[in-house]
């Protein structure tokens, strides 16, 4: 038991000199590279005699590795314990003092294989996003166009509602208009043969209506126009302007407007159309009330309010009604008229 103690002793402090004595050799400044590469050649060629030193680092002295009676392996697997590796710096430049040093730094660094793995490149777009394709503008059903001189129609809701079928634009605010320019006085609860009679083409021609009550004469001058059959009979005083718009209808529709707007309402009306008709007028109005909205609600039925008093301002030059400073607001007349009729 004593020589085995002596012999763990003696192989640990032989060890332990041989790594001191390396490592100054190593790195002591006062030596020159050249002799101490010399050195670590003489102790590179040294031979040392063919002892076991795995006995010595192991601590395995006997096959089972036993100390007399003691059994040093205790059934834990002591017996194999790492055997501890001494790095060695080959790559060492004899060149400079500094290299010398950066070895002796690059030797109390520990290597790795293991290389870090990088995480991989987020997407630019991890989630995708469907835009949403805009909205068409939207169109009423093709219908065929009218040819008959009587338009649809029995009543003048009837007649509106005629008209928004052909043209995006919902009756109510047709008939909203109709009461802010001409009131309530006529046609709102006529019999379905009497708006039969206004709703037909050339019904001021033949003497079958009244040509004040059906608005077939001149609202600017007062007068029924040279073709009426009661031409020059005055209904109402003149509106003093610095010159006649011809204004006439139900709608209050202008010579100007009818001709501009005839390239859209021909293809409801292609044989013939006069403002003094129901329909036409109603026709006439609704599509010059689309072309000042621009871009129309995606609804044909249903207008905002925004939109109604855009239109309002546009057709109307302004939302105020200046005649006899009465202090209405034209544009919240329309409005209101609008969501009485559209209930």
């Amino acid at each position: 038991m004593f020589n085995h103690r002596i012999r763990i002793v003696t192989s640990i402090t032989i060890a332990f000199i041989f790594v001191i004595l390396y490592g100054r050799l190593s790195t002591t400044p006062f030596i020159a590279p050249t002799e101490t590469t010399s050195v670590k050649g003489l102790l590179a060629n040294i031979k040392f005699p063919s002892l076991n030193l795995t006995k010595l680092f192991t601590l395995q002295f006997t096959p089972n590795g036993d100390f007399g009676s003691g059994n040093l392996n205790g059934g834990n697997g002591l017996t194999n314990l790492p055997t501890v590796a001494l790095p060695l710096d080959n790559n060492a430049s004899v060149n400079s003092s500094s290299n010398d040093q950066q070895a002796a730094t690059d030797f109390n660094q520990p290597t790795s294989d293991i290389q870090p793995t990088l995480p991989a490149d987020i997407p630019t777009q991890a989630i995708p996003v469907n835009t949403p394709k805009p909205t068409k503008t939207p169109k009423p059903t093709p219908l065929p166009p009218i040819t008959s001189d009587t338009r649809p129609g029995t009543n003048l809701m009837g007649v509106f509602q005629e008209v928004s079928k052909y043209e995006c634009i919902p009756a109510a605010l047709i008939m909203a208009f109709k009461l802010e320019e001409t009131g309530d006085w006529n046609f709102i609860n006529d019999s379905a043969s009497k708006i039969k009679i206004y709703n037909t083409y050339g019904w001021w021609q033949n003497g079958s209506g009244d040509s004040c009550y059906g608005y077939a004469y001149d609202t600017m001058t007062g007068i029924v126009p040279n073709d009426g059959y009661d031409a020059g009979r005055v209904c109402e005083y003149p509106i003093p302007a610095s010159y006649d718009q011809q204004i006439m209808g139900l709608m209050q529709v202008s010579a100007y407007e009818q001709s501009s707007t005839r390239k859209y309402t021909s293809q409801v009306l292609p044989k013939n159309i006069d403002r003094r008709v129901l329909f036409d007028g109603a026709l006439i109005f609704a599509v010059q009330l689309i072309n000042r909205a621009g871009n129309l609600p995606m609804s044909c039925d249903s207008w905002p309010d925004s939109t109604i008093r855009a239109v309002a301002a546009k057709f109307h030059g302004s939302c105020q009604v200046t005649e006899n400073n009465s202090g209405r607001n034209y544009c919240d007349d329309v409005i209101n008229y609008y969501h009485q009729y559209s209930k």
